[in-house]
């Protein structure tokens, strides 16, 4: 079967279908578990960059959103590097672990790989606990093999503990031009955001909040960005450098009317969700409106394609 596709007077195309041609269907595999939260809220796992100047309520939007997740159960363990914890008086209403709050910006390094051992150690109690109230219930039920028996007479026939699954969030402000932020192959961050759906199983979000987009964060962290908070700026060149790495859908007189018409109020932002279920929507204004633009559109106006 064949048709044609005009791109102008001179330029005529046929499409034609392949006899038994391979079809790029979804491939079918056993979901892997994430987050269940509200679908008002964007999906989890999360890479989240929130950007804008000094006392634009970058970091105020970013504690709504964690707190959000929180009060839904997408989250359950929270830390945070800020050097301003103690100064910054809505980051301390989140409910972060007793040892997940790090202020030492020399030692942010350590302060990371702190984190990731607690959320090891966490999903290694879990899972202990599973596989241990698994031979609990077969133990009462008179149906426990040795080894199960054996799991059980160790713990001294206890009653299960309820320890959840751990949904761990990463809150990090005020960290630019630290070694955290450092451009290097190896930086503990950078590997992290690469693997972050993927740490111990588990998986991580993290939410950062930055002053500049292009000079704040490591490349591969922007890279990776899945949800990305954009304040007000007049800068035109910081603009095109924020539209050259984030929309590759949209042209760029589009993007500059959203970003206007999303940041028209105070301490509003352009909110650009890369993981949308709907292509038509990965952009939207704070986290309760969204904008509803045809992509294919978009690249024909883009490519300067003509019906």
């Amino acid at each position: 079967m064949k048709r044609k596709l005009t791109e102008s007077s001179s330029n005529v195309f046929e499409i034609e279908n392949l006899s038994h041609g391979l079809k790029n269907g979804e491939v079918k595999s056993k979901p892997k578990r994430v987050p269940v939260v509200p679908s008002h809220l964007p999906k989890l796992h999360c890479l989240c960059g929130a950007f804008g100047v000094v006392r634009s309520g970058k970091s105020n939007a970013l504690v709504n959103l964690i707190q959000a997740y929180h009060d839904c159960g997408g989250l359950n363990m929270l830390f945070c590097i800020s050097p301003t914890y103690d100064s910054n008086t809505s980051l301390q209403t989140l409910p972060f672990e007793k040892e997940g709050i790090f202020t030492d910006s020399h030692n942010s390094i350590q302060a990371l790989e702190k984190i990731i051992e607690i959320i090891q150690k966490r999903n290694n109690d879990y899972k202990e606990e599973k596989i241990y109230k698994k031979a609990y219930k077969a133990w009462l039920k008179d149906k426990a093999t040795m080894e199960e028996f054996a799991i059980v007479n160790r713990q001294h026939f206890r009653p299960p503990l309820k320890i959840k699954w751990p949904q761990p969030g990463i809150f990090i402000d005020d960290m630019t031009h630290t070694e955290l932020m450092a451009n290097t192959i190896n930086n503990k961050l950078s590997h992290l955001s690469l693997h972050h759906r993927h740490l111990d199983g588990v998986g991580v979000s993290i939410f950062q909040a930055f002053q500049t987009f292009k000079s704040g964060m490591p490349r591969v962290v922007r890279a990776n960005l899945g949800l990305i908070m954009l304040f007000p700026t007049c800068n035109m060149r910081e603009i095109e450098e924020i539209y050259a790495e984030v929309s590759n859908n949209i042209t760029f007189e589009t993007f500059k009317r959203l970003l206007f018409e999303a940041t028209k109020g105070s301490h509003d932002f352009l909110l650009i969700n890369k993981l949308a279920d709907d292509p038509r929507k990965q952009f939207g204004i704070n986290f309760d409106r969204v904008f509803i633009i045809d992509p294919v559109e978009e690249r024909r106006k883009l490519l300067k394609i003509e019906d």
